[in-house]
């Protein structure tokens, strides 16, 4: 089911005790759309006095309560709620705290989420305190305790549901600790760790698997990460199942997503944080990096089949500066081995030694998220690091390990944190999504116009604002339809998923490689949209009167209920050649005068179509390229906006 969503954080809280709170503002968004999160935020000034303070809060029927304000308020406190009569169709939440945990004007949020039929939302809020063992008493509105009493605008925000703008992501976060912040989440990593063929999501100490549209959590065995620790996945052991490494250097080896034993531990406990997982000595077996924040030291490791590591860290430095948090595991030098991207580059031999670039100059102990990529499509890797102070820092490749700083993407006034890298549209380019740590938090996504220039983009349904910083981002695809979608671990909101929106047309796959004669390609005529009846879908590439074949698919993991795609057709003659989706409807013909076969796929007007995927891939005949005489395509992802 389609679930867009808005940005966003809410609102709330607490203020002192026995003596006087004042209400200083509280205000909300005065618009939201349907199922999206909005913020209402709460300002209150209490005086330092033995006690403690609490806000009343309350909400229309069928509001949910997303995002907390801070977790050392106790939710609900049973005296408070007592004291106070909802007006019908209302439901109450209160926050307390002592007033030690106050001072001066103290802001707080909460994230709510609109519910799917509503048109005007009111919100009322009051204010109570009580001295140390005594009654709570009626403070702001003072003496008031029935909420059709409130009516002073200062203490009312109403807000108008609308219509929910088409937006590229939507909050995908049935099942996962989204909004409660059991532990602070540093890291998060996207990785298909039970072998079904689509994205999990795991965060140092839970792991949570992607089922029929829900998250699962399959923790078993699991601890939590040290101080600030990242995660990657990998099989660090060979035995086909993904393991767990973060960034505090502690390993735990997979079973197929099930459980999790404990494995060695890796450098000093608590004093590195970024890691990162690669085969960086080609053995078939993943291998570790972690970098060390508080220990200024970079480390890495070879997997060992018997479940051990060993050192790989000549070239690597060992302080005195303060390193980047993140670190990258990526052949950004183009030579065919893995490189380490830190606060430097380190290129990578292939055999466990590394050495230092050229024009990079570090990040001076001030950097967060880095991430590599071919952004303006020139065939040149650029490093996009999130600095603290720089924003986030461009360097482009120039050949061998020598780079040039290009500038950066630094939205004025915004302070750096994550960043990923995702061709979210699918036209080709990778787009960025920003995250931040400052007095707004939340994201920015800036669609990639090609050389190097980028602009923001609007009604992304990624929250502009959030009541926690956006502390690590994860690229993946838990559905299998090709759009990318974004996992995020917040400081105090835990994690959350954001599903890709986007519709069209999507490549994916290659064609056969290795022949004299050019594969086919597989095409869409048209766009897959709603009431258009004209779409079809061709194979192109034969020559006049050659015989072709066409097939659709629902699936590009699994063909008859098995995990099979994508399936290497080299056993059946055809070497070089992939099976990228299951033929549940297949076709063939004579190819026309220019060489193609169009299969018409009229799409009706059903809204309940939206967002359905298919897939399609194509082969033409080719007597003599291989055993089987065929010349196969790449995959299409056809997927009604």
């Amino acid at each position: 089911m389609r679930r867009t969503h808005l940005a966003t954080a809410l609102l709330l809280l607490l203020l002192l005790t026995g003596c006087q709170l004042t209400l200083v503002a509280f205000s909300g968004p005065g618009t939201a759309a349907v199922n999206q999160l909005f913020t209402l935020s709460l300002t209150v000034n209490a005086a330092s006095v033995p006690g403690n303070a609490g806000a009343v809060l309350q909400l229309p029927l069928g509001v949910a309560i997303v995002g907390e304000p801070s977790p050392t308020f106790v939710r609900d406190e049973p005296a408070l709620l007592a004291m106070y009569t909802p007006e019908p169709g209302h439901y109450l939440a209160s926050w307390t705290a002592s007033s030690t945990q106050l001072t001066g004007n103290s802001q707080h949020q909460l994230m709510v989420r609109a519910p799917a039929t509503a048109t005007t939302l009111t919100f009322k809020v009051a204010l109570a305190g009580r001295a140390t063992t005594q009654a709570w008493q009626a403070n702001a509105p003072a003496g008031i305790t029935q909420f059709a009493q409130i009516t002073a605008a200062a203490h009312v925000v109403t807000v108008q549901v609308v219509a929910a703008p088409d937006t590229r992501f939507g909050i995908d976060a049935l099942g996962l600790p989204f909004g409660t912040l059991q532990a602070p989440h540093f890291g998060v990593v996207v990785h298909d760790l039970d072998g079904d063929g689509f994205d999990d999501l795991a965060v140092p100490g839970r792991v949570f698997l992607r089922h029929f549209d829900q998250w699962f959590e399959s923790s078993q065995g699991l601890v939590g990460g040290g101080h600030l620790a990242r995660i990657a996945a990998g099989d660090f052991d060979g035995d086909g199942f993904a393991d767990l490494a973060y960034g505090d250097g502690r390993v735990f080896f997979g079973n197929g997503g099930t459980a999790w034993t404990p494995g060695p531990q890796l450098g000093a406990s608590q004093q590195t944080l970024g890691v990162a997982a690669g085969d960086f000595d080609g053995d078939g077996r993943c291998d570790l990096v972690l970098g060390g924040y508080y220990q200024n030291r970079l480390r890495a490791f070879r997997g060992n089949a018997n479940r051990t590591f060993t050192s790989a860290d000549t070239g690597l430095p060992n302080g005195p500066t303060i390193g980047g948090h993140d670190v990258l595991l990526a052949d950004v030098t183009g030579d065919g081995h893995l490189d380490i991207v830190w606060d430097r580059v380190y290129a990578g031999d292939g055999l466990g030694n590394w050495s230092l670039d050229t024009g990079v100059g570090g990040n001076s102990g001030l950097g967060f998220g880095v991430a590599a990529g071919d952004l303006d499509a020139d065939g040149a890797m650029e490093i996009v690091h999130a600095n603290a102070n720089q924003g986030f820092v461009v360097h482009r490749h120039l050949g061998g390990n020598s780079w040039a700083l290009v500038g950066n993407l630094q939205p004025p006034g915004r302070t750096a944190q994550s960043i990923a890298l995702l061709d979210h549209d699918r036209d080709g380019l990778l787009d960025l999504v920003f995250g931040f740590q400052d007095t707004t938090n939340g994201f920015q996504l800036w669609r990639n116009l090609g050389g190097l220039q980028f602009a923001q983009a609007t009604n992304t349904g990624l929250p502009a604002t959030t009541s926690s910083f956006v502390h690590e981002l994860a690229v993946g695809d838990w559905n299998g339809d090709t759009w990318p979608d974004l996992g995020v671990a917040f400081f105090s909101l835990g994690v959350a998923a954001y599903q890709n929106l986007g519709g069209g047309l999507s490549p994916f796959g290659a064609r056969c490689t290795g022949l004299l004669a050019p594969a086919p390609d597989v095409v869409g005529l048209g766009q897959p949209t709603l009431g258009n009846p004209g779409f079809g879908v061709q194979v192109q590439g034969a020559g006049p009167g050659d015989l072709c074949l066409l097939w659709l698919g629902t699936s590009r993991a699994h063909w008859n209920g098995l995990r099979v795609l994508p399936l290497d057709l080299a056993p059946l003659g055809a070497s070089g050649c992939t099976l990228w989706t299951d033929p549940a409807a297949f076709g063939a013909g004579i190819a026309d005068a220019n060489g193609a076969l169009l299969l018409p796929l009229p799409i009706p007007n059903v809204p309940s179509l939206r967002l359905v995927t298919l897939f399609a891939q194509g082969a033409i005949a080719a007597p003599g390229a291989n055993a089987l005489g065929l010349a196969f395509s790449g995959g299409l992802a056809i997927r009604i906006p």
